[in-house]
């Protein structure tokens, strides 16, 4: 109350609001409750104008969820303009449907988010009605771009599931808990040759399988069944061979209810593995077995990826050294090949021109001649990633061509021997007749007599050293028989005994089962006293010994094969052995060169060793010599085993006739006149009359004009114009008895057989004595009667 514009008494009442108050709290927790659910609710709470679907309320999560602001999603429009343009017309036309028959509706869509993305969205609606009329639109967004994508992955891994499947080249199928099928690929209808899957639909599995197989395949699958994975191989009634896998397939309580399968075909891998073995066998047996070396190396590790067990041989070394060590084959060579081959490793092999000989020494230090031969194996682009090789152990050939080169050097020289020793020949036989005419011519007390002696004794001598020539170029005559070589080793033994200082001692073995030979006993007595002279001049002054072996050898292939020119079989084995002062290796390989001697001017021709070769080489044998300086040395012969005939002993002397030649008139031919003259006044002084011819020609003319006047006629062999086998076909031919006599210096048994079958009755070898000429001479005319 105012008096007097002063306030003077104020009036007022009281309310008790305490229930109001508690209502509007409890309201503002209910609020707020709400609010909080609303905003903790997974998806976004919104009430909308169910007319113009503008939004009235969202919630807090619209914004978190999709980006837009709550005052975004108040704004007219904003809600149809943010849904995706695919999904737009068909979104707000099934609303507005449901909406105009007051129907609750939940459906999905796409809508962008504030960053561009796209969210699938679930709309669940309630419609609200007031008055009987459809006013408001509440409802709640849930994002289920997650299920969406999940789902969408699902269909994928499936439709790739069953495209995998039906595109399979493998077997895929299930079996159930009965073991029967209920499902499998087109490939697996092929394997199984079935058209259509409803033909093997609730078979069983087991009748697929082969007989040899069936127990087994049906335990490891109830294995399966029990929930063991399994893995198998088996042969199926079609005959080919597979390879299975299964897995269980569980349901949500882990029970087994089926099991998925996967088999492969395995017939052409199992067939490709087979032939691979049988590929690797082969090869395993090939390069165990072979002589050569046969290497694998990689070039950018510089490796060693394979050596055949043969190195081991070869080499004298492991193979484990070299896969250690790699280089030690470069270190295995020769020094003196060492450069060259490794030279010729780093620049030839990778372009495939490597063929190299060289020598490698042995762990045991032998020498052995290595032939190697190497090949690139080029990658797909070109580079050279294996060098694949084969090294031989040419030894023994290197050693044979070395004695075909001896062989051949030793047959030139003797051809050349030969021809030499031919012409000689005629000049030493004149000399050694004229000479035995003169001392016929001679008393015994003529001051000349000495000096012929002489002269014939010089040319005997000529005469031995005209056959040893002969006997090296294995053209000196020969007449083999079977001899047994014990008798000639004990009598050249005693001959020498007298011979050589008793300070050497000779000491001589014979074994009784060492078996005859097909030999000349003269040129084995040769032999002989050639191989012990030369052991008792290695002796030199010192007191020593020879000795002297026969024994019996039967050489098998191997063994022949390291012995040049032998075959195998049985041999005598005839070996002289000294304890003097032995060879080097560079004497060993001269020891047969004709005229190569050691010893000093006057004391040797350097002929003996050849003679002995030559002959040895003409009986189809061989030589071994093993010696080393200061250990003497030792010649081993081999000689083949003759059986079948019994041995001889040694010839005791020449026959010789007591009765005197009836004179007979011969018909003489030589192109040599000195030697003509010679042998004319030999047969003349022998009582025979001669006419002598130089020319072949004058001599058939002769024979042609009166043959009945002639006895016999000897020609020489080799003469310009006509052979003598020619010159006496021309005799024949006029008179088929006619005894003819061949002269020659060079008698083989190709000559003497192409003699008989000329129709030559006696071979003479020259240079002859009167002696031999006559008693040739009283051999050939012994069945015909004198003129």
């Amino acid at each position: 109350e105012r008096k007097d514009g002063k306030v003077v008494r104020i009036y007022g009442t009281f309310q008790d609001i305490t229930a109001r108050k508690e209502s509007e709290e409890a309201l503002r927790t209910i609020q707020e409750r709400f609010s909080n659910l609303v905003n903790s609710t997974d998806g976004i709470v919104w009430e909308a104008d169910a007319t113009t679907f503008v939004f009235t309320t969202v919630s807090h999560n619209a914004e978190r969820m999709l980006g837009h602001s709550v005052a975004d999603w108040l704004q007219p429009g904003f809600w149809v303009e943010h849904i995706h343009p695919d999904d737009r017309s068909a979104a707000v036309e099934y609303c507005a449907a449901c909406t105009g028959r007051a129907e609750d509706h939940d459906f999905e869509y796409r809508f962008t988010a504030s960053d561009g993305r796209i969210v699938w969205l679930r709309d669940i609606v309630r419609v609200v009605a007031e008055g009987g009329k459809v006013r408001w639109l509440r409802g709640l967004m849930i994002d289920i771009t997650a299920q969406k994508l999940a789902g969408k992955a699902l269909r994928e891994s499936e439709e790739q599931y069953r495209t995998l499947v039906e595109h399979s080249p493998y077997c895929i199928h299930e079996i159930d808990v009965a073991g029967r099928l209920t499902s499998m690929n087109g490939a697996g209808l092929k394997m199984m040759g079935v058209d259509d899957v409803c033909l093997i639909l609730e078979t069983p599995y087991l009748d697929a399988v082969g007989p040899r197989d069936r127990a087994r395949i049906a335990g490891l699958l109830a294995g399966a069944l029990a929930g063991q994975a399994s893995e198998f191989t088996f042969q199926g009634n079609n005959g080919l061979e597979f390879q299975s896998s299964f897995v269980p397939i569980t349901d949500a309580q882990g029970i087994v209810h089926r099991l998925m399968g996967l088999s492969i075909d395995i017939t052409a891998r199992n067939q490709a593995e087979l032939e691979l073995r049988e590929s690797e066998e082969r090869f395993r047996q090939l390069a165990e077995n072979i002589q050569e070396v046969f290497w694998i190396s990689d070039v950018a590790k510089n490796q060693i990826l394979y050596i055949s067990p043969a190195y081991e041989k070869v080499w004298g070394r492991t193979c484990a050294q070299l896969y250690q060590h790699p280089r030690s084959w470069l270190e295995a060579i020769h020094p003196e090949d060492r450069p060259r081959i490794q030279h010729a490793a780093e620049t030839k092999q990778a372009l495939g021109l490597y063929d190299e000989t060289y020598r490698i020494l042995r762990s045991d230090g032998e020498v052995r001649w290595i032939h190697d031969e190497a090949y690139p194996v080029t990658g797909p682009t070109g580079e050279v990633q294996r060098i694949v090789g084969t090294a031989e152990d040419i030894t023994a050939r290197v050693a044979l061509e070395e004695q075909v080169r001896q062989s051949q050097k030793l047959q030139t020289i003797g051809t050349l021997a030969a021809g030499i020793a031919h012409d000689f020949n005629n000049i030493l036989a004149a000399i050694l007749v004229n000479a035995e005419l003169a001392l016929m011519d001679t008393a015994p007390e003529h001051p000349a007599r000495e000096s012929l002696d002489g002269i014939k004794l010089a040319s005997e001598r000529a005469k031995g050293l005209v056959q040893q020539i002969m006997a090296f170029s294995s053209q000196q005559p020969m007449e083999r028989h079977s001899l047994a070589l014990g008798p000639l080793v004990l009598e050249v033994a005693k001959l020498l005994r007298a011979t050589i200082p008793a300070g050497v001692r000779i000491d001589t073995s014979v074994a009784p089962d060492a078996p005859p030979v097909l030999a000349d006993a003269t040129q084995m007595h040769q032999i002989l006293v050639n191989l012990c002279t030369n052991a008792w001049h290695a002796l030199g002054d010192q007191l020593g010994c020879i000795e002297v072996n026969l024994r019996s050898a039967t050489l098998t292939a191997e063994a022949a094969s390291r012995i040049a020119g032998l075959r195998p079989g049985r041999f005598a084995c005839l070996s002289v052995r000294d304890n003097g002062k032995g060879m080097d290796a560079a004497t060993l390989k001269r020891i047969f060169d004709p005229f190569f001697t050691t010893k000093e001017p006057g004391k040797g021709t350097g002929l003996g060793l050849s003679v002995v070769h030559g002959i040895v080489r003409g009986y189809q044998g061989a030589i071994q010599v093993v010696s080393q300086p200061g250990e003497g040395a030792t010649f081993t012969l081999y000689f083949p085993a003759f059986v079948s005939a019994p041995a001889s002993t040694v010839p005791g002397g020449k026959a010789s006739s007591s009765s005197r030649d009836t004179s007979r008139h011969i018909l003489y031919v030589d192109d040599d006149e000195s030697l003509l003259f010679a042998a004319t006044r030999t047969l003349e002084r022998l009582g025979h009359r001669v006419s002598a011819f130089v020319r072949p020609a004058d001599a058939v003319k002769a024979f042609r004009d009166n043959p009945g006047q002639f006895d016999l006629a000897v020609t020489d062999m080799n003469m310009p114009e006509v052979t003598g086998l020619a010159f006496a076909q021309e005799l024949l031919k006029v008179r088929a008895d006619l005894p003819i006599m061949l002269v020659s210096g060079n008698i083989e048994e190709g000559l003497r057989h192409a003699a008989r079958e000329a129709g030559i009755r006696g071979i003479l070898c020259k240079p002859f004595k009167m002696d031999e000429i006559s008693e040739a001479i009283h051999r050939l005319a012994a069945h015909i009667q004198p003129t």
